[in-house]
């Protein structure tokens, strides 16, 4: 249940005081003199909840380009290092624009995410640097696949809320094209 709470608690504000609380429960327990291994697996569970909602997006602009704008789509290729380090702000661009379909995705893989790393028991020594600190987790393979598992679930659920009413542009023609030009080169 805890790692329920505190994915959804990291990844519903995308870095905001939400995130600051759930992050500074985590790290109260990893800055004491003699951490316990809950402690460390609090702040895996908050860092790989921090890091699925950055990975998923940057997932779905490539798995459907056609959702996205083409400045999202060019996010997409860096969100996935912003998750490398924990941060969910690669996010924040996606949510900015279309909140009501992104923010309850990252929740979604931020919750898969904690709730995994808290079944899986990994941990994290230090309360930075996500893979980039992968020297200080513990099962870092069970790590990786639920950060993968949040980050998949993101994307999945994206796609399917920015689907839904979804309506692709209409091609335009040449003579539209051509007409506009004209009229914009006349004005």
């Amino acid at each position: 249940m805890l790692g329920l709470v505190l994915g959804l608690a990291i990844s519903c504000d995308l870095g905001g005081a939400v995130y600051k609380i759930a992050f500074g429960y985590a790290l109260a327990g990893v800055d004491t003199y003699t951490p316990t291994p809950d402690h460390l697996t609090f702040m895996a569970t908050v860092l790989a909840a921090a890091m699925a909602p950055s990975l998923g997006m940057s997932l779905a602009t490539l798995a459907r380009r056609r959702l996205f704008t083409e400045s999202e789509r060019q996010y997409g290729k860096v969100a996935w290092l912003l998750s490398m380090a924990a941060s969910p702000q690669g996010a924040v661009p996606f949510a900015l624009r279309d909140p009501l379909r992104v923010i309850p995705a990252c929740m979604a893989g931020g919750s898969v995410a904690g709730v995994l790393v808290m079944t899986f028991g990994s941990t994290m020594a230090v309360p930075y640097g996500g893979f980039l600190a992968s020297d200080k987790l513990g099962k870092p393979l069970l790590m990786v696949a639920a950060v993968a598992a949040g980050a998949l679930v993101t994307a999945l659920v994206t796609v399917a809320l920015k689907s839904i009413g979804h309506a692709e542009a209409p091609a335009k023609s040449a003579s539209t094209v051509r007409a506009r030009t004209k009229a914009a080169v006349a004005g």
